[in-house]
């Protein structure tokens, strides 16, 4: 998410003018959960115990793909 204090502009880039100024502990719980999904996808939600979690995640889901593709091709022992 974003460090307490911090702000979220909306800003045009040609001419500078503010159009919306947040605080991201006053927004809707929907919309916190929502500026959430990015820095959950990469990682950087909950720093390097995120990362681990992330990529031991990726390393089960690609294990899981494996052995399933390993089971559907392995042929049954009892119809030999």
């Amino acid at each position: 998410m974003s460090e307490p204090g911090t702000v979220i502009l909306c800003m045009l880039p040609d001419t500078g003018e503010i159009l919306r100024y947040d605080r991201p502990e006053y927004l809707p719980l929907k919309t916190r959960m929502a500026m959430l999904i990015g820095p959950l996808h990469v990682g950087e939600a909950l720093g390097w115990p995120g990362r681990i979690i992330a990529l031991l995640t990726c390393l089960i889901l690609a294990a899981l793909a494996g052995t399933s593709i390993w089971l559907w091709l392995k042929v049954p022992v009892w119809s030999q």
